[in-house]
């Protein structure tokens, strides 16, 4: 009897280390690239946008290395029923799908003088354009079953707040150019926007693996998109997570958990070196948790088009 004991307390004592061990953590996994597809979007404004629109949102988030964006080829667009959408993703074996349509566009001009500099340096009267645009956006997270956000993201001149109206101009006489042309910077703003929220709803994550003087080494590198000054956050391995209350996913770490602050000082394929003061340097321990904040990415990486 008291072998029988002494082996299920050693099976059950294998069975803890080995969970320890060998489970994921929740910055395993939210490295893990998740398979992103974007639907095609419409364009309710009447400008005939919709192309565009879709082409500049997957410009953008295949800048996001640490996740595996592309276009769903599909005859469905816009913002289509949730479970359809989930279907859909599904199908496309998808971790999420992001759907949604160019709701407003509009722009104002008026009467102003350009200047030139260079060569053909002189003044010249123009027409200076004002110009905004929202998409209205739905990300799904196909794992949970959930909508993962649903909002608008751009510019509207009736909440000045919300967005920057990039102004351009062109030559008074000259036929006012297209469409795609006078909102192409403005949608940019809107997808530089939604760069940045898909980052707050699935973070780059990853763990510290190696303390040495003042440079802690990270388990994520260029191969994930992290960049040099790229600002991180550490927290304790026994961190307790923030969960997204719609999908679950782990979208932070409280403030009582934080143990150092920094910018990453050097990146290779898969690891990246943070230097640290020596009192942070004290704080931190191989395992802790590295939470890389969301970056921004520069005007007119998804724009095709300039006035």
């Amino acid at each position: 009897m008291k072998r029988k004991l002494v082996c299920v307390g050693i099976v059950f004592l294998v069975s803890i280390v080995a969970f320890l061990l060998f489970s994921p953590s929740a910055a395993d996994a939210a490295r893990e690239k998740k398979k992103i597809v974007v639907i095609p979007f419409t364009d309710s404004t009447g400008n005939n946008l919709a192309d565009l629109t879709t082409k500049m949102v997957g410009s953008t988030l295949i800048n996001l290395k640490y996740l595996d964006a592309r276009q769903l080829v599909t005859q469905s667009s816009g913002l289509i029923d949730d479970n359809a959408a989930i279907d859909m993703g599904k199908k496309a074996k998808a971790n999420v799908l992001i759907m949604g349509t160019l709701s407003k566009a509009s722009f104002n001009e008026a009467q102003t003088v350009c200047i030139v500099v260079g060569a053909n340096a002189g003044k010249y009267p123009c027409i200076q354009v004002g110009r905004w645009a929202t998409i209205s956006v739905r990300i799904i997270d196909i794992d949970k079953g959930k909508v993962a956000f649903s909002g608008d993201l751009g510019s509207d001149p009736e909440h000045p707040g919300g967005g920057a109206a990039f102004a351009a101009s062109y030559k008074q006489g000259d036929p006012r150019p297209a469409p795609e042309l006078i909102f192409g910077d403005a949608i940019d703003v809107a997808c530089n926007q939604l760069y940045r929220k898909v980052q707050e709803v699935y973070p780059l994550m990853g763990k510290v693996v190696k303390k040495e003087e003042r440079i802690i080494t990270v388990d994520a590198g260029k191969e994930f998109g992290v960049k040099m000054t790229r600002a991180v956050e550490i927290y304790s391995a026994k961190a307790k997570p923030i969960l997204d209350p719609n999908t679950g996913e782990v979208v932070g770490y409280g403030e009582s958990d934080l143990v150092a602050k920094g910018h990453v000082h050097s990146a290779d394929a898969d690891t990246c070196e943070i230097k640290l003061s020596k009192k942070d340097m004290d704080s931190v321990q191989e395992g802790d948790i590295v939470l890389f904040k969301p970056e921004k990415i520069g005007k007119g990486s998804a724009a095709p088009f300039h006035l």
